[in-house]
């Protein structure tokens, strides 16, 4: 209702709209008031008013000629207003909006401006009241003021019902209520204030502020945005006996939270001794960057011990977390995050004390830790706590982009880290994840019973788990990454290391950077493993004394479903020559290789893959042959192989170990989808005579082979073969022959089922390589004829010209492509196709 201007006009009875109990309004741009003085006399039964873009309304009661002008000014006696059943008042991008009920002349109007005005009139608030109002919204509404400086303490307590206000976009506002309003709403439980541009303090300090504040029942507080705001009161104490959620986000200038001039000594610290929070459980500080800490050494003896959730972000000033004064409180702290704060050196402070008192030690409920862009961090806890601060209820620890971090545990919490189930450290400058202990008698040992995820990324100063002689333990551990880490070994054992250092020996030669030392079979549930751009020249080594044997790593790399290697310009094999039968990798499922240039073959004969059912491999420029034929038997769940990018490769599969052996059968069961990719020595699939089945094979992709000449020397069986796309130069080509093929599909769906391939892979990839190497073989026909009869069912009997005449419109330029002869077979019932 844009054109709308008067929701009433003429003279109402006082009954009108007597019964009206929900007003909401939206969009009414000419409209400039809701009703009269005289008819809101009679709202008794309104509970809810919303009021919505009207972007020229300027007050909810307007004085409709000289008797309503002259009752709210007092010149009459009259009866007051009393909206006894409103609860809930709600103003919205009102931008024109100043008052309540501003019973103004034009000259008054003039003078005055929203920037100035009271929302609530001292004046009409002694003629209307609302003494059950619950929830009090104001959203981009211009107003100066919401309550007069002055109000009266009965004034103020037709307020003391309150229970939501939420103060949005008033960009005029310096302050939110003045202290007879504050000290009156006992009632309020949710407190909202954002994006206030002009606020610098919550409760006015206009007045004389030497008094107390308490907000008995509020449990949620929200200031966000308010880029002016200094404090959020200067009193004598302010308490929150119920406040569980506080969050402050972007308040730039904010020093402190309770200024009192009269003590302020700790100016510095957000909260200080003259606040208390004794019931609060969470706490969102954000883009603060005054204080450089967030609690004062002095606080009152119940504030924060019901921590359970904190996150601090992009506070510019801080240099520590938690001080040592706060340790006591943090029994109840499940969850700490901490990002982008670029002054932070620590995250707990540890006192510097020789004597301990058990009754002083905090045993912490921590479970999460998340650490983010931390570019200052050199410790997360200052020293060894000692027992001082215990967290043996972590579970999920994240470090990200802490470059100047020296080590991540002390030893005494890497001991108690009995429930940690994921560790995942980015970008960071560490060295070792647990600090070396001095004088120590006895090899210690590490034990994580519950960690199931280890990720060590980019972490290109970590050389070991631990510097000195140990042991440790990873029972559950099911997915490990390493990438980008220095480290050479992946593990030694324990035992013999010892023999070969000793005991006292605290320094490893260089040459054998080991991440880990460990028992025997240390991984028994390993599952994922992941290595990426570090050192290590095999997965796993016995080139020195001391390393884990081979019948330990076969018994880790038994449990294996998925081996990810990447970038590593070491490894040469994964696994080393022998006569007997492997099953270090039996229950692998997937497994990728990608640029890892020294890798001659990807398993040697003995090796059985069994379970594999993806394998990929891409840019290993020194393979010569991937698999041996006795390996690619076994083969029999494999579904998808991607070959790519190997210089050196002539063939997928060798036949070195088979001697004369002209008998015998290859057969990939599941087999689906075959890519060979820029396999620019590739001859053929393979080059023995062996016969090679493909029972379940549909998709044969391969580019850019130029010396593919054939499949494999034998017999070749592809029943289900439908597609089998060969391309020499532009990798684009295959996305356009899929369209010619999906478009022929369309235009001959009932073609597509008599089509069969009468030749074998063997001949098409011969004729392929003769045209392109100018040997003059034309193109032999790819169809024969099935049937003397085409069914009338399934042709009219224009198929092949239909055919013939669409492939020749879709030939691109310059291109020559013989359409093959066929016919259907009545009989057929595979759907397959050539496209080459």
């Amino acid at each position: 209702m844009m054109k709308l201007e008067k929701i009433c006009n003429g003279k109402l009875t006082k009954e009108s709209f007597g019964k009206l109990k929900f007003l909401e309004v939206s969009y009414c741009s000419q409209l400039k008031n809701l009703f009269s003085f005289s008819i809101a006399k009679g709202l008794l039964l309104l509970k809810d008013i919303e009021v919505t873009y009207c972007r020229r309304m300027e007050e909810i009661i307007t004085c409709n000629g000289e008797h309503d002008a002259h009752c709210v000014n007092g010149t009459e006696a009259v009866d007051n207003i009393k909206f006894s059943q409103l609860c809930s008042l709600r103003l919205r991008d009102l931008p024109k909006f100043l008052q309540v009920c501003t019973c103004l002349n034009e000259e008054q109007l003039t003078e005055s401006s929203s920037s100035t005005m009271s929302f609530f009139n001292d004046t009409y608030l002694q003629i209307i009241s609302f003494p059950i109002l619950e929830t009090l919204e104001l959203s981009f509404v211009n107003v100066g003021k919401i309550w007069d400086n002055g109000l009266t303490v009965t004034d103020s307590t037709c307020f003391q019902n309150l229970v939501t206000l939420n103060v949005n976009n008033c960009g005029f506002l310096k302050n939110l209520f003045p202290s007879s309003v504050a000290a009156n709403l006992l009632q309020l439980k949710r407190l909202v204030v954002m994006m206030c541009d002009m606020m610098e303090e919550i409760i006015s300090t206009d007045e004389v502020m030497d008094k107390k504040f308490k907000f008995p029942r509020l449990n949620s507080l929200t200031i966000r945005g308010l880029e002016k705001l200094t404090k959020f009161c200067s009193a004598t104490f302010v308490e929150f006996p119920l406040l569980t959620e506080l969050i402050i986000m972007r308040c730039p200038a904010l020093k402190t939270f309770n200024s009192y001039s009269a003590e302020n000594h700790d100016a510095l610290s957000l909260f200080n001794e003259k606040v208390a929070f004794p019931s609060l459980k969470t706490m969102e500080i954000g883009l603060i960057h005054k204080p450089n800490r967030i609690w004062s050494d002095q606080l009152t003896e119940d504030s924060f011990c019901k921590l359970e959730d904190v996150e601090f972000t992009n506070c510019r000033s801080l240099t520590s977390i938690f001080p040592s004064g706060m340790l006591r409180r943090l029994y109840s702290l499940t969850t700490s995050r901490v990002s982008e704060c670029c002054m932070v050196k620590e995250i707990f402070e540890i006192p510097i004390t020789d004597v301990q008192e058990e009754s002083k030690n905090t045993h912490s409920q921590l479970r999460n830790l998340h650490l983010f862009k931390l570019p200052s961090l050199k410790h997360v806890w200052g020293k060894d706590p000692r027992g001082i601060l215990t967290c043996p209820n972590i579970q999920k620890l994240y470090i990200y982009e802490c470059p100047n971090l020296q080590h991540l545990f002390p030893y005494s919490v890497a001991k108690s880290l009995l429930k940690l189930e994921i560790l995942c450290i980015i970008d960071c400058g560490i060295k070792e994840i647990v600090a070396e202990e001095d004088g120590l008698v006895k090899v210690p040992k590490f034990v994580f019973p519950q960690l199931t995820d280890l990720r060590l990324i980019k972490v290109h100063q970590l050389v070991r788990f631990y510097a000195g002689s140990h042991t440790s333990e990873w029972p559950l551990l099911n997915w490990l990454v390493v990438s980008e880490c220095i480290v050479e070994v992946l593990a030694l054992e324990c035992q013999s290391f010892l023999k070969t250092y000793g005991l006292a020996y605290h320094g490893v030669p260089l040459e054998q950077r080991h991440l880990f030392l460990i028992d025997k079979v240390a991984f028994p549930r390993l599952e994922k493993l992941k290595l990426e751009r570090i050192l290590l020249s095999r997965i796993w080594d016995d080139e020195h004394e001391g390393l884990v044997g081979k019948e330990e790593w076969t018994q880790i790399l038994s449990h294996l479903r998925e081996l990810k290697l990447s970038d590593l310009s070491n490894l040469m094999y994964l696994w080393e020559e022998s006569t007997q039968p492997c099953t270090a990798y039996k229950n692998l499922n997937t497994l990728e290789v990608i640029n890892c240039g020294r890798l001659k073959k990807l398993v040697p004969s003995s090796v059985s893959l069994q379970n594999l059912v993806n394998l990929i491999v891409s840019d290993c420029s020194r393979m010569v042959y991937l698999l041996s034929s006795s390996t690619a038997k076994s083969l029999t769940k494999l579904k998808k192989m991607s070959i790519s990018r190997c210089e050196m490769m002539e063939g997928i599969t060798s036949t070195h170990e088979e001697g004369n052996d002209d008998e015998g059968e290859i057969v990939f069961d599941h087999l689906k989808v075959l890519e060979l990719n820029s396999l620019p020595a590739l001859t053929m699939f393979y080059p023995g005579n062996y016969e090679m089945s493909f029972p379940n094979m549909e998709e044969i992709v391969v580019r850019q082979c130029r010396e593919m000449q054939t499949f494999c020397h034998g017999v070749i069986s592809t029943p289900k073969l439908h597609k089998l796309l060969i391309d020499e130069e532009d990798e684009n080509s295959s996305e356009s022959d899929a369209e010619w093929d999906d478009e022929y599909e369309e235009l001959f769906p009932h073609r597509r089922e008599h089509v069969r391939f009468t030749e074998d892979v063997n001949s098409i990839i011969l004729q392929h390589w003769n045209s392109k190497h100018g040997i003059g073989m034309e193109l032999q026909q790819m169809f024969t004829e099935q049937d003397d009869q085409i069914d009338e069912e399934h042709s009219d009997g224009n198929s092949y010209k239909d055919y013939e005449h669409f492939m020749s419109t879709r030939s691109p330029e310059g291109s020559s492509i013989e359409v093959p002869h066929y016919e259907a077979d009545e009989n057929s019932e595979e759907s397959e196709e050539v496209l080459v």
